[in-house]
């Protein structure tokens, strides 16, 4: 479904970093709140932006950002939910 949507096929995202995937996402505006919740200054947060998928029409998605915390309490990552409106 992801590779429907934003055209980008598991062997060209396998192994890449997200924010160096053009997906038709602003990722730009994502980079910084990413920063925030790997750091723990931000706990939780969502984001409503306009993308493109992969056929050039404009949608609308929510996306949330959540820390991703090991059982000792560290965050590890970042857990990135996109809803499609």
């Amino acid at each position: 479904m992801a590779e429907e949507m934003w055209g980008c096929r598991s062997d060209e995202a396998l192994g890449r970093h997200l924010l160096n995937l053009d997906i038709g996402l602003p990722i730009d505006e994502l980079k910084l709140p990413i920063r925030r919740t790997q750091t723990g200054e931000s706990a939780y947060s969502e984001h409503a932006l306009r993308a493109l998928n992969r056929r050039g029409k404009t949608i609308e998605t929510q996306v949330t950002l959540a820390p991703l915390i090991e059982s000792g309490g560290s965050i590890t990552g970042t857990i990135i939910l996109i809803k499609v409106a």
